[in-house]
């Protein structure tokens, strides 16, 4: 009995183990938690691509250390990044020039000063105007 392609090349180099595709370019490799319903799955693209996918509804949690430091979750219909350690700040640090953008402007003039507001919902989901100054 033999395999049948594709082969997997598991090599060391160093301490770090590889587990790649064997003389196969462009193929994804994905990675199934359990054989029987396929989820979680991590998938490592040709392309360069990695996707992450979870059944609706669920969360995915990044660690660091052992501790659960920050979430990704899609519920109640919003996309949220949750910080899972108590009085934890989230903090949106652009690089370089790099700005943190919200929502759309509207323009609200006022004795020919430039004021306006970005629509915004706080945490009880109230619509709110995020007032600014040019």
């Amino acid at each position: 009995m033999g395999y049948t392609p594709p082969w997997f090349n598991l090599t060391k180099v160093g301490t770090q183990q590889n587990l790649k595709p064997f003389g196969i370019t462009g193929d994804k490799l994905s990675i199934y938690a359990n054989n029987v319903d396929a989820y979680p799955i991590l998938t490592l693209n040709g392309s360069g691509s990695i996707y992450l996918e979870i059944n609706t509804g669920d969360t995915v949690y990044f660690r660091e250390a052992g501790v659960t430091t920050f979430a990704f979750d899609h519920s109640a219909g919003d996309m949220r990044i949750l910080s899972m350690i108590a009085d934890h700040n989230i903090f949106l640090n652009p690089n370089g020039a790099g700005k943190v953008k919200f929502g759309t402007w509207t323009n609200d003039a006022v004795d020919h000063v430039t004021n306006g507001y970005i629509d915004i919902l706080d945490n009880a989901g109230n619509a709110r105007k995020l007032l600014t100054r040019a």
